[in-house]
């Protein structure tokens, strides 16, 4: 990429690295912002983080969102408030099964869009279950911002508008190697499945320093 990198270190106050490289300039796009004025949701899900990235991301867009940590809670709102837009629902729940869960949902009142929330990779049996239960889209954990506004916007019927965009295809790099040195197990997860369109060799490993001791492995690039 015409650039280069460099490392500079001080022994017992830390290490700065930097890079340089050239990119291509390319007219800045006009700014979308959907109209979610009038959208009603409800997340059903006990984990904090969870509940606090919808509740930024709703509010955000000036969308009504309401947080329920158990089935119990998200049944009690729902008798208060009537139906929703969008049901976000945990497939586990502390009190109740996340597909029990949805059919008593339904039988309060018709909600237009059910989404499960599942942590892990996808499932053959949670799809299956799923498609049974009349769940629209299942979110696989961890879930980022983009993952609900796509969402929400595909409720809208709104589509990524691409005129005036040029695809460039996908880089191929099938027999590179590069070494992924990662202590955190879902960072690994999403960095593999990012990288996995590139065709990569990826050997991962939590400490890089006991891999070169034991090993010849001399990876193109280290990330």
């Amino acid at each position: 990429m015409n650039g280069k990198i460099w490392v500079q270190s001080e022994l017992g106050k830390g290490s700065k690295f930097s890079f340089v490289f050239m990119v291509e300039t390319v007219e800045a796009a006009k700014e979308f912002i959907p109209d979610w004025s009038k959208i009603k949701a409800i997340v059903i899900d006990n984990d904090k983080e969870t509940q606090d990235l919808f509740n930024d991301v709703m509010h955000m867009y000036a969308a009504t969102c309401d947080i329920a940590a158990c089935g119990e809670d998200a049944l009690r709102l729902k008798e208060q408030t009537g139906s929703y837009d969008i049901c976000f629902v945990n497939i586990k729940t502390p009190d109740i099964d996340g597909f029990e869960l949805i059919d008593l949902l339904k039988e309060k009142s018709k909600d237009k869009k059910y989404v499960l929330m599942f942590s892990g990779t996808a499932s053959i049996e949670i799809e299956k279950g799923a498609a049974r239960a009349g769940i629209n889209e299942i979110l696989y954990k961890p879930i980022f911002p983009s993952n609900i506004v796509d969402t929400v916007n595909t409720y809208l019927g709104i589509e990524e508008k691409e005129e005036n965009i040029q695809e460039k295809p996908i880089r191929n790099f099938k027999g590179f190697r590069i070494l992924l040195a990662e202590d955190i197990e879902v960072n690994r997860e999403i960095i593999l499945a990012l990288l996995k369109p590139a065709m990569l060799t990826i050997d991962c490993v939590k400490t890089v320093w006991k891999l070169f001791e034991s090993s010849k492995i001399h990876p193109t690039f280290m990330t």
